[in-house]
């Protein structure tokens, strides 16, 4: 699966002509053993999903809410979401630990994540979480361990695990930088050391870059390795070539 998230950026028209450009794209290479996600804004979901119909292309959406209907002002829910069309929600979870979500200010309660998972399955729409490890230093060892175990035991099928980068004119990058958590001299050749998912470009007193790096490690095999999720992955299988490609992410992403 690789999913583009759009964050807030293009407008209707700028979508589609996005769409269709990657379309004409998609015809001079083989995309039939990938799934290609496109994350824009909810303005531009349904008129996507009316575009890209028939295509390899599938529809994510960026966040919901956690209800499914009711008084409240400017929220999107997952019934909605699965009647613009989408197939896919990418959920930027970063912890499940509620002393890290509250000192990123991610303004998240955990159990409306798990809320939020229950209605996304009960509308047929695939959560895909985003943990992410050393994005605080109250973070601990221990913590991240109550993170893999809790996110490796929700419903869900896919998890995308890395580590937090100090990207240049970010307020992470800049304390990273003042209180020395940064790696040097890395940081300084962010476009050599970018690789989020295998190395870590900030390193804690208590909570080392090693550490981290082996995170994220067991986080994937723990996760992965599930005989439901393994099962769910042979499943989608319909080729033999799909299958010799699952079994090489696979390894890569377990190793």
């Amino acid at each position: 699966m690789v999913i583009a998230n759009w964050k807030m950026n293009k407008t209707i028209p700028e979508a589609l002509q996005f769409a269709g450009d990657l379309r004409k794209r998609f015809k001079e290479i083989n995309t039939e053993n990938i799934d290609v996600v496109l994350s824009p804004p909810y303005t531009s979901l349904k008129a996507l999903s009316d575009f890209i119909a028939g295509d390899n292309i599938y529809l994510a959406a960026q966040d919901l809410f956690w209800e499914e209907k009711g008084a409240y002002t400017g929220e999107v829910s997952s019934t909605m979401l699965s009647d613009a069309g989408c197939k896919y929600v990418d959920l930027g979870i970063e912890s499940l630990d509620q002393k890290v979500l509250d000192d990123i200010r991610k303004d998240m309660d955990i159990t409306i994540v798990k809320r939020a998972i229950e209605l996304l399955n009960k509308y047929g729409i695939e959560p895909k979480a985003n943990i992410m490890f050393g994005a605080s230093p109250v973070e601990t060892k221990e913590s991240m361990e109550m993170t893999i175990k809790e996110v490796s035991n929700l419903p869900i099928n896919y998890c995308m695990f890395s580590i937090a980068t100090p990207f240049p004119g970010t307020e992470f990058a800049e304390k990273a930088r003042k209180q020395g958590f940064a790696v040097e001299p890395e940081i300084n050749e962010l476009e050599n050391n970018l690789s989020p998912t295998e190395k870590a470009l900030v390193s804690y007193p208590d909570l080392p870059k090693e550490e981290l790096e082996k995170a994220v490690k067991k986080a994937n095999r723990r996760f992965y390795l599930n005989p439901k999720r393994i099962l769910f992955q042979l499943k989608q299988v319909n080729s033999l070539k799909k299958l010799k490609d699952l079994i090489l992410t696979g390894w890569k992403v377990i190793k």
